[in-house]
């Protein structure tokens, strides 16, 4: 099952859980939230979510092969490029700050040759000015991403088993006592060596970047073609081989059977020419289980003789007695390692036993913080109860249900948006939770953060560029020490509630006059996709084109009046579309409907303006017909004063001028201006 399925799977496990047992993760109790004891149970689906070890069947096995990581050319080698790391600057600036001190201490406590630290808890505490919780955190995710590799655990007498080394046979040729009198040396070498405490020691990595992993990939799997081509050719080498020397085996076993000379001799030529011709020796001639059981035979002679000597048999019960405790001690330090059950370290010298535990208490961790390295060594039964947030898990588009995914969607949030980091994980829950409960994941938080709602739907948005400022400033010089913190308690206070009003209005700004919430952007837009998918998987691509984005939205179904409606569009478009004249590109079908709606407009225009006119050209006859008598007395004076000469001029009164075409108008006024224009040159040269 992949990591996908899993998540997707999750819900459904836990409602499953609710029934099958406690599990803490699935079951969210009413009430105050608390830290998770180590000591509660948890779900395998739950398990594996939040990083567990893959243990189970379902969770899939664990990898065989990991990427190799590189040596550092040195402390400050080290330290760069981890300050450079992708993941390093993903950090908020406490958390980037807090593992940047870290690994400064370990980096300086390492050393020059092998680059090995082993600082302490005492000392990292006492450097960095962290909590020993905030430390194993931050080791732990050193250790996770490659960063550090653990070569040796911290550990304590009760919890150091004393595994002695050694069997009967390394003695060699020096005999049981010989081998006796090493064992006991060793005992009581080991016996001072695990009084005290001994610190972890660490070694700094690289790892590698992407770029360089897949190369490595690519040759690792060049090296495992050639090394499989490799081993099928020696495999089917020794196949051929212990043929051929079973074959010879059975021509010995002929010959040596046969009573005839002329067919042993035969026989055995052939053996000869085949073990000449493939180079078999005497050794792979002999049966390898005879050899084993005389070999065993031998030794359980000399065994007995070696017991029949008391001092030797007594040593040999002495160290079967050494070994069983050591063996018993390791299963017991395990025991109380994993589990917290009670371990003994036996003092041979005065016979008595020191009893002690593993953990003096069970820890209260923090359900959504980083994964904590374990404090008993390198078993890291802290990664069940921990959402790894390097691995995103989705919360980009995927929608939280309950307080404890809303708390992981939060820190997502505070990764994503820098001015959500000053305030803290429950705060940015409560502030994102009715928008959660509306269906909105975590892109669309972001985008409401930066953008207003648009008039125009859920496909633009308006950008804002109004920062806000963050500096806290510094506290008067006059003031004293306990005044000035103080006084830095209370910006941090006042920034925070600015920062809070400022995300509310941003956030506000996408409620409904009504207080409702609006649909987020990449909500909208994903369902929609969702929605066209489905119609190209039932019915096509041209059924994604026939519905538009408002029938979406309103109706989901295609139907024959959607259909017929598409056709209707389509042929409007054809007819108010020109043709494409030789030599110019086609236009853009969202051209073409542009075009289309600006001849609609204009056609409207132009018909308003010409109901105008008419208008206006029938209030005009209707004056003229009111005043056609004081006309015609009018242009009948006129005549009478001009005279005769201007007869042929076009006067703007004349009985003729208003039946006339705009043509016939515009060859009088250019005839009426060039007798004007006679007339004054006639009148300059008279003067």
């Amino acid at each position: 099952m992949t990591t996908a399925q899993r998540t997707r799977t999750t819900s459904s496990a836990s409602r499953t859980a609710l029934l099958d047992g406690p599990c803490v993760t699935c079951h969210v109790s009413a009430g105050r939230q608390r830290g998770t004891r180590l000591s509660t149970v948890v779900c395998g689906p739950c398990w594996a979510a939040f990083g567990g070890k893959p243990a189970a069947d379902e969770i899939g096995p664990e990898p065989t092969h990991t990427a190799p990581l590189r040596m550092p050319s040195g402390q400050r080698h080290w330290l760069a490029s981890l300050r450079r790391a992708e993941w390093v600057e993903g950090i908020r600036r406490d958390g980037r700050d807090n593992v940047l001190d870290i690994a400064k201490v370990l980096a300086r406590h390492a050393s020059w040759d092998t680059l090995e630290t082993w600082p302490g808890w005492d000392t990292l505490m006492a450097r960095t000015g962290l909590s020993e919780t905030t430390i194993q955190r931050w080791l732990q995710e050193l250790k996770l991403r490659g960063w550090i590799i653990v070569i040796e655990t911290g550990s304590t007498p009760l919890t150091r088993p004393m595994a002695l080394c050694g069997t009967p046979a390394a003695a060699g040729e020096q005999g049981l006592a010989e081998f006796a009198d090493a064992a006991a040396g060793v005992v009581r070498k080991l016996r001072g060596e695990v009084e005290g405490n001994r610190r972890a020691v660490y070694a700094l990595r690289v790892p590698l970047s992407p770029t360089e992993a897949v190369a490595w990939a690519a040759e690792q799997i060049a090296q495992q073609a050639a090394q499989v081509a490799q081993d099928a050719a020696e495999r089917a080498a020794a196949e051929a081989r212990a043929k051929m020397v079973t074959r010879v085996r059975g021509l010995l076993a002929k010959a040596a059977c046969t009573d005839y000379d002329p067919e042993r001799r035969s026989l055995l030529a052939k053996a000869a020419a085949l073990r000449a011709e493939h180079g078999i020796g005497p050794a792979e001639l002999t049966d390898p289980e005879l050899a084993t059981a005389q070999a065993r035979r031998q030794e359980a002679v000399e065994f007995s003789e070696a017991m029949a000597d008391p001092a030797t048999a007594a040593a040999f019960t002495r160290i079967l007695n050494d070994l069983e405790n050591g063996a018993d001690q390791a299963e017991s330090a395990s025991l109380g390692e994993e589990k917290g059950w009670p371990t003994y370290f036996p003092d041979q010298d005065q016979g008595s036993t020191s009893v002690g535990y593993a953990r003096a208490r069970a820890r209260v961790v923090d359900d959504c913080g980083q994964p904590l390295a374990d404090p008993w060594g390198g078993q890291d039964q802290n990664d069940a109860l921990r959402a790894r947030f390097e691995e995103e898990q989705g919360w980009a588009s995927r929608v939280p249900t309950s307080p404890f995914e809303e708390l992981i969607a939060a820190a997502w949030v505070q990764r994503r948006l820098e001015i959500a980091g000053h305030l803290t994980r429950f705060a940015v829950r409560q502030l994102c939770r009715p928008f959660w409960r509306a269906g909105w994941a975590g892109v669309d938080l972001v985008h409401a953060v930066d953008h207003l709602p648009s008039a125009f739907g859920a496909r633009a948005g308006v950008p804002i560029n109004r920062p806000v400022d963050l500096q806290l400033g510094r506290p008067p010089a006059h003031l004293s020490p306990a005044r000035q913190r103080s006084w830095l308690r209370e910006q941090q206070l006042r920034l925070r509630k600015r920062i809070w009003a400022h995300l509310r209005s941003r956030l506000d700004a996408w409620r409904t006059p009504d207080g409702g919430i609006r649909t987020g952007y990449y909500q909208t837009r994903g369902r929609r996709l969702a929605i066209r998918k489905a119609l190209v998987s039932q019915h096509g691509r041209a059924a994604a084109q026939v519905l538009r984005d408002e029938d979406l939205a309103a109706d989901v179904t295609l139907t024959p009046e959607h259909i017929a409606a598409f056709g209707r569009r389509i042929a409007e478009q054809l007819r108010r579309t020109e043709p494409a004249r030789p030599g110019r590109p086609a236009v853009p079908r969202s051209s073409q409907a542009t075009r289309a709606a600006a001849v609609d407009e204009l056609d409207t225009t132009i018909a308003v303006n010409r109901a105008r006119r008419a208008a206006d050209q029938d209030v005009h006859q209707q004056v003229r017909d009111r005043y056609r008598d004081q006309l015609a007395a009018a242009r009948a004076t006129l005549a009478e004063r001009t005279g005769a000469d201007l007869a042929g001029r076009a006067a703007p009164l004349a009985p003729d001028a208003a039946d006339l075409t705009p043509e016939q108008r515009w060859e009088r006024a250019r005839a009426m201006a060039a007798a004007e224009g006679r007339r004054t040159r006639r009148r300059g040269g008279r003067r």
